[in-house]
């Protein structure tokens, strides 16, 4: 007779877990994600169409996961074979910790598995020149100094633990080798936090000469907020850059409070953006003006309010606070929707939450112009 375990819940997530955290890293460092952007470029696909089927990937990684951690499960809670049942439990957990081992203590591996080898692109001003790129590795300042550059600059934090403090760690060990000077500008992957880069950043747009790599963890958010930065408050150096595109929302299903809303080409409805994603999806450059629906009249509006402009000030991003109520007209709706019109784009509108009755009567009224 089968005996069937107690506890099948917390088998089916430990399963999960041990799947779906090394599945996971493959999925985004070597598997279908490289090889959905290796075809784009090949194929000349578009944003749009590059964007569908990463989403495709992110959707079968998840049920593909899913369901081998479900298949386990179902097969470990029967006495089949106890010691084949207990093998698998064991070599799947010692997979998890590899990869957990090689994500905390190794991560210069995985990002040489993830750099596609297109993320250095180069942008011209006219005293100063950046580079844009992931942790560059040993060999990697090597040619960097044989190139001539003046300098490493990395953005990287001692309080994103674990990896970045061993890795700093090692690339000022490394620079200190090779003789190649390295700028540490930390900066945290969070809206707040970051006065002190922000203003050493602009200082080294003001008075950098020379051919800088700027790197973050992968070259990813940080480094676009750097771009960002460098354009508007270093524009007397009139820098061009190209660097790999910022996230952008659609990108994801939704954000953590709640679904955001297309209104218009370039015209966002969303729920009050965290801090996090305020930092990814934001202020990299990816939105010129931000609307916010929230009331400063009410007391805890207002403490949101003044968080935000505080936020996104440091990145020479203006809030615009147009408040409106629940109990608002057809005609204050239609006078905040010329107004918005009227405003750069890309454009991010919000209220606290993106369900509440205003924001749905905002969201008709962009469906039925």
């Amino acid at each position: 007779m089968r005996k069937i375990y107690e506890n099948t819940s917390i088998l089916f997530l430990a399963y999960w877990l041990f799947i779906g955290f090394p599945l996971g890293l493959f999925t985004l460092l070597m598997g279908p994600t490289r090889w959905v952007i290796a075809l784009s470029e090949h194929f000349e696909w578009s944003e749009r169409v590059q964007s569908s089927l990463q989403k495709i990937v992110i959707l079968l990684f998840v049920v593909v996961s899913l369901f081998i951690a479900r298949w386990l499960s179902k097969k470990h809670q029967y006495y089949i074979s106890n010691k084949l049942r207990w093998s698998v439990f064991s070599l799947l957990g010692l997979n998890f910790l590899f990869a957990a081992y090689m994500f905390s203590f190794h991560p210069e591996k995985l990002i040489a598995l993830a750099d596609s080898g297109e993320s250095v692109v180069f942008g011209k001003g006219h005293n100063v020149e950046f580079v844009f790129g992931a942790y560059p590795n040993e060999e990697k300042l090597e040619l960097l100094k044989s190139r001539g550059y003046t300098s490493v600059v990395t953005l990287m934090n001692d309080l994103v633990v674990p990896a970045e403090p061993k890795l700093i760690k090692e690339e000022k060990e490394a620079a200190a080798r090779i003789g190649i000077k390295l700028i540490h500008i930390p900066m945290l992957p969070f809206v707040s936090g970051n006065d002190d880069a922000v203003k050493q950043i602009e200082e080294l747009a003001r008075t950098g000469k020379g051919k800088y790599y700027v790197h973050c963890y992968l070259g990813r958010d940080r480094v676009n907020v750097f771009k960002h930065i460098v354009e508007d408050r270093g524009a007397a150096i009139k820098v061009e850059l190209k660097v790999k595109p910022p996230r952008r929302l659609e990108d994801i299903a939704q954000l953590e409070r709640g679904k955001y809303f297309k209104l218009q080409a370039d015209i966002y409805l969303t729920p009050l953006p965290t801090e996090e994603e305020f930092f990814g999806y934001v202020v990299g450059g990816q939105f010129k003006t931000v609307v916010s629906l929230l009331n400063p009249t009410n007391k805890d509006d207002k403490l949101w309010i003044d968080k935000e402009i505080n936020m996104l000030k440091k990145y020479d991003l203006k809030l615009i606070n147009l408040p409106l109520g629940d109990d608002a007209s057809d005609v204050q709706i239609k006078a905040f929707n010329d107004s918005v019109l009227r405003m750069a784009r890309p454009i991010l509108i919000h209220a606290f939450r993106s369900d509440s009755p205003i924001s749905n009567r905002i969201i008709q009224s962009f469906v039925h112009k």
